[in-house]
């Protein structure tokens, strides 16, 4: 599974330049947010707003091509009481996914 499927993306957008850079832009600023939310949402034991939050960072992978992003969050968006101790890890994992798409964006 691709970290950025780019020419994806740039399909989506019909080569449009200005507006790939704006969502690109748009999701550098977002994605992080919503992991910080994540991460509160945890401590503070709210697990379906957590399973809301990991589907809109689905939401944005899956538009933003961001493929395995999307699937890590999809692990948190179906996360069940018995799974509720391997969270930190999947923020971790959404955590440093992002930093490797940075790298690529």
């Amino acid at each position: 599974m691709e970290h950025f499927d780019k020419i994806a993306l740039i399909k989506r957008v019909k080569n449009n330049d200005s507006l790939l850079s704006k969502l690109i832009e748009i999701a550098k600023e977002d994605i992080p947010e919503d992991i910080k939310t994540l991460e509160i949402q945890f401590k503070n034991a709210e697990y379906s707003k957590m399973k809301e939050t990991a589907h809109s960072i689905k939401g944005t992978g899956l538009n933003m091509s961001f493929d395995y992003l999307a699937e890590i969050a999809l692990e948190l968006e179906k996360i069940n009481e018995t799974e509720y101790n391997s969270i930190p890890e999947l923020i971790t994992s959404l955590k440093n996914e992002f930093a490797l798409l940075l790298k690529e964006l």
